[in-house]
């Protein structure tokens, strides 16, 4: 089942859209005072409102009746990648916000994760380029890797099931995942979409997480300490896990469901537009080569562990 150029543009995700309309905006018409409460509101409160309406996409029947080899890739590839990734980028002296949103990012679910990581950190302007720039770089490589790794595939000769297993442990982001197996055949899509899944789902404790490693953050430079509080989740990530328990339990109706899948996806365009807005060519510039380099290596990192895996499971 091939995909022919036009076809392509579907899977290239509406953040991106999103974004270059923010950035555009922003040099069209310059820095606006007056906007700012409008663009904070919309680049935090809706972004978290966004995340909170993701646990709708968390469903049980992703896991039902399938083997072992997608889940130890996705537990392995997430773990890996997120500890690897983040102790990397710490090394090459980059913030740890920022280590940790591209190291999430791709270890999970491209901008989704990125976005939903950036809403638990203390928001800073500094922090707001970093979320950008992650975004930027794991929606450019995995549209790369999208029509690579599928070539790749078949230059190797590797079946369709290994194909699918690969694309779905190793691209970021969802609709590139279900791109590169449509290159491939309907048994790949399925498979990398499957996969693909998996990783997804564990956004939730991954976030979760995050949202106290950044409590403590505050408080490492705050006093008085927020003492047991430092341990609560935000709400919005409690609402997230709340959403996605009641949905893999089936305790909400299909119609909801998909309205509150779909208001997500609309808050999420609508806050990285936001984030586009506050955001300058030069301060995403300002990363340079090694934040470039840094974003090639994590997803050199979640390939390398993919493979690598493949090569003893499959």
């Amino acid at each position: 089942m091939a995909l022919g150029a036009n076809s392509l543009v579907a899977f290239l995700p509406a953040v991106a859209v999103a974004l270059a309309a923010g950035m555009t905006a922003r040099a069209a018409i310059g820095d606006r005072p007056s906007l700012d409460p409008g663009i904070a509101y919309a680049a935090r409160t809706l972004l978290r409102l966004a995340v909170a309406l993701m646990g709708a996409r968390l469903s049980i029947d992703v896991v039902a009746g399938v083997g072992s080899i997608p889940l130890i890739l996705a537990i392995a590839g997430v773990t890996g990648t997120l500890s690897i990734g983040y102790a990397l980028g710490r090394l090459l002296g980059l913030t740890r916000g920022l280590s940790l949103t591209a190291s999430g990012a791709t270890a999970i679910c491209g901008a989704s994760a990125a976005l939903a990581i950036a809403a638990t950190l203390p928001a800073t302007e500094r922090r707001q380029a970093e979320t950008v720039f992650a975004v930027v770089g794991v929606t450019a490589l995995s549209t790369v890797a999208m029509l690579v790794y599928p070539w790749a595939a078949g230059q190797i000769g590797v079946s369709d099931l290994v194909a699918g297993l690969f694309f779905g442990a190793t691209i970021h982001d969802v609709a590139q995942v279900v791109g590169a197996g449509a290159l491939v055949s309907v048994d790949a899509t399925a498979v990398a979409t499957y996969t693909k899944m998996l990783r997804v789902m564990l956004l939730a404790p991954v976030v979760t997480v995050t949202a106290i490693i950044a409590l403590r953050w505050e408080t490492d430079a705050a006093a008085p300490k927020k003492g047991w509080r430092a341990l609560v989740p935000p709400p919005f990530v409690i609402a997230f896990l709340v959403l996605g328990a009641a949905t893999v339990a089936g305790l909400i109706p299909d119609m909801i469901q998909q309205a509150a899948t779909a208001t997500s996806s609309g808050l999420l365009v609508v806050a990285i537009a936001a984030l586009g807005f506050r955001t300058t060519v030069g301060g995403l510039a300002s990363f340079g080569l090694r934040g470039l380099g840094y974003m090639l290596m994590l997803t050199a990192l979640i390939a390398a562990i993919g493979f690598t895996l493949l090569a003893l499971l499959a």
